[in-house]
C-alpha cells in the first residue's frame, strides 16, 4: 500500500477565502484579503493583483483597474490575459483605438482568449 504524500504545500486558508469571495462576487471582502498578498515575493502576488483589478473593473472603477493592468503589462508584456482585460477597460473608457490595438496583440499572443470569453 502506498504511503500518503506529505510533500504537498499546506493550503493557505486566507488565499482560499479570498478567492471564494472573489468567485462569489463579493469584491469588497476579496480585495481586503488580496491586499495581504500584494507584497514582493509572495507566490500569490500576481494573481492577487489581477483579481483585485478585476474587482475594480466589476465595480466600475475602470480608471484604477486600467492603472493596475497597465502596471501588470509593464512587468510582463506577454501577459495576454491582462492585455485582454486592459483592452476591455480602455474600451469602456472610450479609448477605442488603443483597445483594438491591444485586442490584435492578444490575438497574436493567445488566440483562444478571443475565441473563448474569459471565465473570470
Amino acid at each position: 500500500m502506498a504511503s500518503p504524500r506529505n510533500d504537498l504545500p499546506v493550503a493557505d486558508t486566507v488565499w482560499l477565502n479570498a478567492t471564494q469571495f472573489y468567485r462569489k462576487g463579493d469584491c469588497l471582502e476579496a480585495q481586503k484579503l488580496f491586499l495581504g498578498f500584494l507584497q514582493n515575493g509572495n507566490p500569490h502576488a500576481r494573481d492577487a493583483t489581477y483579481f483585485s483589478a478585476r474587482c475594480m473593473q466589476r465595480t466600475g472603477d475602470n480608471k484604477r483597474a486600467r492603472d493596475v493592468y497597465e502596471q501588470m503589462v509593464v512587468l510582463d508584456p506577454l501577459d495576454a490575459k491582462s492585455l485582454y482585460r486592459l483592452g476591455e477597460v480602455l474600451l469602456e473608457l472610450g479609448e477605442t483605438q488603443r483597445a483594438f490595438e491591444l485586442r490584435q496583440r492578444v490575438g497574436r499572443l493567445n488566440p483562444d482568449l478571443l475565441i473563448n470569453d474569459l471565465w473570470d
